[in-house]
């Protein structure tokens, strides 16, 4: 089973159609030493911090991220 499934391209404006009903969305901010993890609420409007990785290798925080 592959760790990561890669998606087509969507436009932010089809993006909500697409997304089961209250379903998160996680934001992603890749520093150079750290990976900054943001989750938004069940009506998407806004995001709180989640979780911060410090960077290893691009597999371990992969592995990270999917866990």
């Amino acid at each position: 089973m592959p760790l990561v499934t890669l998606a087509p391209l969507v436009g932010i404006e089809d993006l909500p159609k697409l997304l089961a009903p209250e379903a998160r969305l996680l934001g992603l901010d890749l520093g150079t030493k750290t990976i900054g993890m943001a989750l938004s609420d069940v009506t998407r409007s806004v995001a709180t911090p989640y979780h911060t990785l410090r960077r290893t290798k691009f597999t371990g925080d992969a592995k990270a991220i999917a866990a």
